[in-house]
């Protein structure tokens, strides 16, 4: 994954998808940490050819926080949410208007604290 020119070798690399589109992930906490933190940008190969991404978290389906990548923001942004008591960890991607290409975002150097 690289952000801002700057290469990360820990995250996750995901196909945001084309035109209007909403992806979802889920991961099993079981309660077990308080802390996520790492960092969410768009990778440098991605076109920046849309109209809104943002990427929101929900903890047991309650909303947590949301960043909202603004295709003109090179760096990546970066993320401490509290995540105490949460079961399941959903984010949710949602892309308006990207065009043919789609875009990647990363979320690199993700790391869940007890």
């Amino acid at each position: 994954m690289i952000m801002d020119g700057k290469r990360y070798y820990n995250g996750i690399r995901i196909d945001a998808g084309h035109y209007d589109r909403q992806t979802e992930l889920l991961f099993n906490l079981d309660a077990k940490y308080s802390l996520l933190t790492g960092l969410a940008g768009l990778n440098d190969s991605s076109s920046r050819n849309y109209e809104s991404l943002v990427v929101s978290f929900y903890g047991d389906d309650k909303f947590l926080t949301s960043v909202d990548l603004k295709k003109e923001q090179p760096k990546p942004l970066p993320l401490a949410i509290d995540i105490k008591g949460v079961l399941v960890l959903k984010i949710v991607i949602n892309i308006k208007d990207a065009g043919w290409y789609g875009e990647i975002l990363d979320l690199a150097n993700m790391a869940l604290v007890k």
